[in-house]
Parts: C-alpha cells; sequence; structure tokens
C-alpha cells in the first residue's frame, strides 16, 4: 500500500498524463517534421509491420503513431518532444514481453529502437558494442564466425535491451553471472535529452540501477558495450518424458542445481511440464546445454556431461535429441512462435528440496486443469508451461566477482529456484479467467514455499508479471538507491509519469 502523499502523487500524475492525450497527434506531427518518413501512422505498412510482437496482447494495441529513431540524437529528440508534449509512450527493443504495454501501447506514442542495430567489435577482440535495437540472434550471427560470444539471451528472437536492463539468463551464466554483469557501459538517454555513458567509471549509480533495474525509471538505453567470452559451439540435449517422471526429474534436478552446477559451471540446464492432450496429460522436458561439447561416441551421439548423467537413468524418455553447433543455431532451435496471447509471471525459492518442486507443480496442474474445459468449450489453443530452473551458487558467484548488480541477490543466501509460469491462449474470451487464475497461483506458490521454509522474495524481471512488484523484491536498500537514483537523473519524474508499461518506481 502506498503512503497517502503517494498515492496524491501518482492521482495528479495520472490526470496530468490523460489531459495531455490531446497532445499526441500534435507531438506525433513535430516528430513527422524532424524525422519525416521514420514517423509511421495506423493504416501505412510501416505502421502495420511494426505491430509484430511475440504475444498478440501487444500486437493488438495500436499507438497514435510508431516512431523508429536512428541514432541516440534522434532519441534524444524524440524523449525531448514527448515530453514536453507530456505525450504517453513506450520504447520497444524485441517486443517480446508477454503482458500488454510492456512495449507498446494504445493512445500514445510507440519508440521502436530497431534502427539502433549497429555491432562494433574493439580491435582487441575484447569488448564489442551492440545496438538497443538488435536481437540476440543478430549478435550471436556477427560474433559466431570469430569464435567469440556474449552474455545474451537464449532465444535469438529476443531483444539485446530489454534482457540486459532486467538481468538476464544466459548459457554462460554458471561462470560468468547474469548477463548484466558483463555489461562494461551503456550509451544513455536521459529524460533532459543528454547523452551520457555510464560504467563503473562514469555515472556509476546509473550504470549499477541499470543493470536489472529495467530502463523505464532512468532513461533509454541506445547502446550497450558487452565483455566477449571465448565460444565455440556448445552441446544440447532435449529429453521428453511421460508425465510420471516429474518426480525423479525434480529429484535429479535438485541434485544438477545443488551440486553438479557447482562442480561445473559450464552446465545449463531448465526444465518444463506441460499439459499435451496429443499426448493424453501432462509430459515433461528437460533441455540441456553445455559451454564444451563432449566427445562423440560412434554411432550413438554424443557423451552425456557427468552433470546431466542422473538423468540418463529416468526410464520411458519419449525423445531424446542431441546437438552440437554454433550458438546462433541453438538459440533460433528454442524461439518460440509469434501470434498467441502469452502471460507469465514467476516465483524464486532454495534450491535443496525436489518436494518443493514437486509441490508447486501441483499447485500449477490444479490450477490449469480448471481451464482446460472452459478452454475446449470455445476450441480455444491453450498452452500452459511451468519452467524451472537454477540459480546457482557459481552464477551469484560470478555476478559477484564482477561487481554485482541492483538486484539484491548474494552467493551468502546458496543456490535458488526460479519457477517461471507461463501461457499462451489465442481467444480473448479468457484474458480475464487466465490472468485471475495466474495471480491465484503466485499467491498460493508463494504461500507454500513459506510453509515450507524455501521462499525467497526474488522476482525475476524478465519474466515478471506485469503486476508483481518486482523493484520492490530487490530490498529496501536496493529501492531507495533505485529511487534516488531516478530522482538524481530526472528531478522531475518525466519517465515515471509517461513511459507507460514495464515496471516502476513508485
Amino acid at each position: 500500500m502506498l503512503p497517502s502523499p503517494a498515492l496524491g502523487l501518482a492521482a495528479s500524475l495520472f490526470t496530468t498524463a490523460a489531459l495531455a492525450t490531446d497532445n499526441i497527434p500534435n507531438a506525433c506531427s513535430t516528430l513527422s517534421d524532424s524525422l519525416g518518413d521514420r514517423v509511421a501512422y495506423p493504416n501505412s505498412t510501416t505502421y502495420d509491420t511494426g505491430m509484430s510482437y511475440w504475444s498478440a496482447r501487444q500486437s493488438a494495441q495500436r499507438p497514435v503513431c510508431l516512431v523508429t529513431p536512428a541514432t541516440a540524437s534522434e532519441v534524444s529528440l524524440v524523449l525531448t518532444t514527448l515530453i514536453r508534449a507530456g505525450a504517453p509512450f513506450t520504447c520497444r527493443s524485441g517486443g517480446h514481453t508477454a503482458h500488454a504495454n510492456g512495449s507498446n501501447i494504445d493512445a500514445g506514442v510507440t519508440v521502436d529502437l530497431a534502427r539502433l542495430n549497429t555491432i562494433n567489435l574493439a580491435d582487441d577482440r575484447t569488448r564489442v558494442s551492440v545496438g538497443a535495437g538488435l536481437r540476440w540472434g543478430d549478435v550471436s550471427a556477427a560474433l559466431d564466425p570469430l569464435g567469440l560470444a556474449v552474455l545474451g539471451g537464449r532465444d535469438a528472437d529476443v531483444g539485446v535491451a530489454g534482457l540486459l536492463l532486467g538481468g538476464g539468463f544466459s548459457y554462460f551464466s554458471g561462470r560468468h553471472g547474469w548477463a548484466c554483469d558483463n555489461v562494461l557501459g551503456m550509451e544513455v538517454v536521459l529524460a533532459s535529452g543528454e547523452i551520457v555513458h555510464a560504467s563503473q567509471n562514469q555515472h556509476q549509480g546509473l550504470f549499477r540501477a541499470l543493470k536489472g533495474g529495467g530502463g523505464s525509471s532512468f532513461g533509454v538505453v541506445t547502446r550497450f558495450d558487452l565483455a566477449t567470452i571465448a565460444q565455440g559451439d556448445l552441446w544440447t540435449r532435449t529429453v521428453i518424458f511421460p508425465g510420471q517422471t516429474k518426480e525423479a526429474i525434480a529429484d535429479a534436478a535438485t541434485m544438477l542445481i545443488t551440486t553438479g552446477m557447482e562442480e561445473d559451471p559450464d552446465a545449463h540446464a531448465y526444465f518444463v511440464r506441460t499439459y499435451q492432450p496429443n499426448y493424453s496429460g501432462f509430459i515433461n522436458l528437460a533441455s540441456f546445454f553445455h559451454a564444451t561439447p563432449p566427445p562423440a561416441i560412434h554411432g550413438s551421439g554424443y557423451a552425456t556431461p557427468a552433470a546431466f548423467q542422473p538423468f540418463d537413468a529416468i526410464p520411458g524418455a519419449l525423445s531424446n535429441t542431441s546437438m552440437v553447433a554454433n550458438l546462433t543455431t541453438v538459440s533460433k532451435s528454442i524461439s518460440i512462435a509469434y501470434g498467441q496471447r502469452q502471460t507469465w509471471s514467476n516465483i524464486a525459492f532454495a534450491a535443496g528440496s525436489p518436494a518443493v518442486i514437486t509441490a508447486l507443480l501441483a499447485l500449477w496442474e490444479d490450477a490449469i486443469l480448471k481451464i482446460v474445459p472452459q478452454a475446449g468449450a470455445r476450441g480455444a489453443t491453450y498452452s500452459p508451461f511451468a519452467i524451472y530452473q537454477a540459480i546457482s551458487g557459481s552464477h551469484l558467484r560470478a555476478s559477484q566477482e564482477r561487481g554485482g548488480n541492483i538486484m539484491g541477490l548474494s552467493p551468502d543466501e546458496g543456490p535458488m529456484v526460479m519457477m517461471h509460469f507461463l501461457t499462451g491462449w489465442d481467444d480473448e474470451a479468457l484474458d480475464e479467467v487466465i490472468l485471475r487464475s495466474t495471480r491465484e497461483l503466485v499467491r498460493a506458490a508463494e504461500t507454500k514455499t513459506w510453509q515450507q521454509g524455501a521462499h525467497r522474495p526474488f522476482v525475476y524481471m524478465n519474466y515478471g508479471g506485469e503486476w508483481q512488484d518486482v523493484l520492490q523484491r530487490y530490498g529496501s536498500k536496493n529501492y531507495v538507491e533505485m529511487l534516488s537514483t531516478s530522482l538524481r537523473y530526472d528531478p522531475r519524474r518525466n519517465l515515471q509519469r509517461l513511459w507507460r508499461g514495464y515496471f516502476k518506481l513508485y
């Protein structure tokens, strides 16, 4: 609950923003005068193409105009024009957020950063500068031939900016920490229009806040300078197990998270339980990755890295496929198709007890089985997933060794599990029931982790539900630090007032 003065401020800001909507067409017109055809309007080809988002909840939204600046200076012009007009806006990098208003907007202006698409490798090959409008598949495609990689997204279609500003899981996190921990600097456009470079040596407070704190309370990041790592092909294996193996998978996953990843920080994995009528109900999927390919076994694929060998003992696999390939190929192989409405949310809990994992999966099963008949009655597609993965001890230590971030996690707390509830569907009439069910599920799941003595407050931004208090879950010290940084760089709170979507400071 916000204190009453904050409620009053929020109400006044909302009223001001609501009154300013009359200025939006004028702001678009002003930008058209400066940027020409980089400002697009409804019913144009450029506009319609720009409304392609991973989640149909976003692609259905309709801004008054779509602006595609090509330089940091143009972003500065756009930002100051919109703020001067009091026009609500949002920014898009890859457009891979599940919820409406994440990176698109109704009755406002969407600023698409897609033209910020340069990739520049330093002469010594230790860093690469990438535009905020790129997607991770673009970055890996440029670096793969050079035997290099960066800590980036696992899905080729995910945008660079959103992942880095929200923390960022990577195939290489066990050895190198969060993706944001490997950012060396950021070019940032402030609410004032000033363009600054934030790093460990300049604007340190801003740099720290942007590493996991999102951008919408601090500024628009237009370029990231990233540390490179030497990386050739990696190994991946995907195994589909029948539904009744969930306890065995939870046992093996717990061993992997608490022991296997400690002994082998190049190991990475995630685990999925989903409902598939074509398979007569629930099935389980395990996806394994290793930064160094294991030896090939003549005639039978590749040896299993030691960290993953306990899973070989689980019987009844329905499918078992291995591949050694470059990062671009692997990341494209897990991209999720566009077109469905999407929602997601997540919770974190202490690793160590497979019983906690199976208890949470049981809660999820109860929740989704109430919706299956409703979706079936409407002939709707309904695709629910419960996904869990490690925030391992080696991951947290590597993060700390690189200077840390604003997310408030410490290796002293031990390894954690992050469970992510993802749902896709195609019938807008199911929105209310699915979104309500998801919120109730998360509340029940957090209660269960408290009861089991495993609760952790952390919520991962990049899978956060729009209603989850992500920034508040970073801890009071970090929250106050972010608020102080926001007020320093945007004292009039223009970004708080006008930048819709994503996670905000109150």
